[in-house]
């Protein structure tokens, strides 16, 4: 039913195209013994590798379930990093602000436009016909409905 990882996994998975659908296929690398787990490599596409740790316990172990290795210290085994300047730390987390910023903003934004077009269905216009359609029939109506024993209003003639 589940599929664990392991970086020393006993199955791969396979893309397969049935009668133009895309299906996933599961299959052995090795063979394997009853009653032994099925495994497969994850390796989720991530920056964030120290938040998928693995805990397989393989000799081979990355470290993590992403495609590249994991240390302890945060530094990924694949990933090279080039150290970064004071001005160019400062250049990106001014950066990052500023894409903040503008998230917050385009937020706000959009509620306010949200919040006018929501006050707009409910403004009319003397004279309006829409005003009768939004109000329901007016009392008038509603007492010939009832001398008339008709159900609905707009059953009169």
């Amino acid at each position: 039913r589940f599929i664990n990882h392991s970086c020393n996994p006993n199955c791969e998975l396979q893309k397969w195209i049935v009668r133009g659908v895309t299906r996933i296929g599961i299959f052995a690398v090795k063979d394997i013994p009853a009653k032994t787990p099925l495994s497969y490599d994850y390796q989720f596409n991530t920056r964030e590798h120290q938040k998928f740790r693995c805990h397989c316990g393989a000799p081979n172990c990355r470290g993590s379930l992403s495609s590249v290795g994991y240390k302890p210290d945060g530094l990924a085994t694949n990933a090279k990093r080039p150290r970064l300047s004071k001005a160019e730390k400062k250049k990106i987390l001014k950066r990052a602000l500023q894409q903040e910023k503008r998230k917050v903003l385009r937020s706000e934004e959009e509620h306010q436009r949200k919040l006018q077009r929501l006050s707009l269905t409910n403004r009319t216009l003397p004279g309006d016909p829409t005003r009768e359609v939004r109000a329901g029939p007016q009392a008038k109506f509603f007492s010939l409905a009832r001398e008339q024993r008709i159900f609905l209003v707009r059953n009169i003639k």
